[in-house]
């Protein structure tokens, strides 16, 4: 702004004593009703209207922060961005920082960084709680992690109040920041927020999945709320979701709660429940008995479930058991998990033999590559003439044949050698099949496994530069990988 004065006549003895006692300047966007609103909306304006329209609100400070809130659905992008701008010179507070979180939902890398540096800033200043206090839902899935973080324990009313949204994707948001936000809570604050009369019993049972293992802290009000939960007309989610901090109390020694959790392994009406069950019984001594009698369950994905469980837990009594759902079981997926847990086992001589039996007779590719797997483990050498025969079969499928080479290795058996040999120089021929390749690439590292002393001899063709770069890794990791058949050496 430029002020030009022109003439000032002096008197005769004194010079021109010239002064302004009262200058106001007045911008394009000044009108009689002017507002900051109505500036704000300027941001999204043409040329020099929106650089005026941003400095005007960066010298009207906090204040201009409600009217940019106001505006923020009308603007455009570059508005957005300007928006921004003025917060990030505002002071920390809840007006700012609900800008920042209208930007942290925005697609536009650029604002979604200036978002993210103003949380950072401002951090607990931001008074992030006091800032989402009258949203209904978040505004998009990243708003309940920073309010967490920001918000810490004293974000806990706030996100539990957020799961009661029938948006699954959005509660299992929530549920995740209430878990980070309890990471500072006492054991008072998670009773107090579980006694609270004015959550609904589906709240209380997200929180207490949030709160995960500790759970534990406050055994009696998690105890007290879950057998609310679960009266006898507790429906099937109920049922499903309130094992998970049943299962954190049982592990934790409580007793009703183990009594629970194996009572409905065993005798739960629904299916998902038991199956559920089963999975989570994992650490649970007390449902080990429940658990073996699961795998002969009327329901497929029941079994299942605790035959997977029985492999996690490597479980050698249920061998019996585990053998007749192999044998006969009629869904496949039940017999694949049965070969799993078996392979798990403690290699045991009736173990391979039943093993080797059922690969001779099981019409699916699937279980017959489980069951090689599980030989495998076993390194049953006894039986490599069988996972051979799997291999040698053309008819068979590439994902057994691919099995079979790697079982071989794992057997140490050096009476395959000559024939995993063949198989891994077939790779690298230029014109080798998918198949031919994906076998040999099995036989290299099966090769490498049993690692016999003229190892290098029988994979230097396929370290010439003019193989392909697949295959040429392959045989150079099998030569420097360690032995894992000593006795070959």
């Amino acid at each position: 702004m430029a002020l030009v004065l022109e003439d000032a006549y002096p008197s005769s003895k004194t010079p021109p004593d010239v002064s302004v006692a009262e200058i106001t300047a007045y911008s394009e966007l000044d009108a009689p009703d002017a507002t900051l609103e109505k500036v704000a909306l300027n941001l999204s304006a043409p040329g020099r209207v929106a650089t005026i329209a941003q400095a005007t609100l960066k010298r009207a400070g906090n204040a201009a922060l409600p009217a940019i809130e106001a505006a923020w659905p009308k603007l455009d992008l570059a508005g957005r961005t300007r928006a921004m701008d003025v917060a990030e010179g505002a002071s920390c507070g809840a007006p700012a920082t609900r800008i920042f979180l209208n930007g942290l939902c925005e697609r536009d890398g650029n604002i979604q960084r200036k978002a993210n540096h103003g949380l950072t800033v401002c951090r607990q200043s931001s008074e992030i709680v006091s800032a989402v206090q009258s949203m209904a839902e978040p505004l998009c899935s990243d708003v309940p992690q920073w309010v967490a973080l920001l918000g810490k324990q004293g974000a806990l009313p706030k996100l539990a109040s957020w799961m009661a949204t029938t948006n699954s994707s959005t509660r299992a948001t929530v549920r995740h920041a209430f878990a980070t936000a309890t990471q500072g809570a006492t054991a008072q604050m998670l009773s107090a927020m579980i006694n609270d009369a004015q959550w609904t019993p589906f709240v209380r049972l997200e929180m207490l999945r949030a709160m995960g293992g500790r759970v534990k802290e406050i055994a009696p009000d998690a105890s007290k709320a879950l057998d609310a939960l679960l009266a006898p007309n507790a429906d099937l989610a109920t049922r499903y979701l309130a094992l998970e901090p049943l299962s954190e109390l049982a592990r934790a020694g409580d007793r009703p709660s183990q009594t629970r959790v194996a009572s409905m392994l065993a005798k739960d009406p629904d299916w998902p429940v038991r199956a559920h069950a089963a999975e989570l019984a994992k650490d649970l001594p007390s449902a080990q008995s429940e658990l073996m009698t699961a795998i002969d369950d009327k329901e497929p994905r029941v079994r299942q479930a605790a035959l997977d469980t029985i492999t996690d837990l490597r479980a050698s009594p249920a061998a019996v058991l585990v053998e007749k759902r192999l044998e006969g079981d009629p869904w496949t997926f039940v017999r694949v998990s049965a070969a799993h847990a078996m392979g798990a086992m403690a290699a045991a001589r009736d173990l391979d033999k039943a093993l080797a039996a059922a690969l001779g007779a099981d019409q699916a590719p699937q279980v017959r590559g489980a069951i090689i797997d599980a030989l495998a483990l076993h390194q049953a050498r006894a039986y490599a003439s069988a996972v051979r025969e799997r291999l040698d079969d053309v008819q068979e499928l590439p994902v057994v044949r691919t099995a079979a080479a790697r079982a071989l290795g794992a057997m140490c058996d050096p009476g395959q050698l000559e024939r995993l040999t063949e198989l891994a120089r077939a790779a690298g021929d230029p014109m080798a099949s998918g198949e031919d390749l994906t076998l040999g690439l099995a036989a290299i590292a099966a090769l490498g496994d049993i690692h016999p002393a003229d190892l290098g001899s029988r994979l230097a063709k396929l370290r010439d530069k003019s193989v392909r770069d697949a295959v040429r890794g392959a045989a150079e990791h099998a030569l420097a990988s360690p032995a894992k058949c000593s006795s070959t050496r």
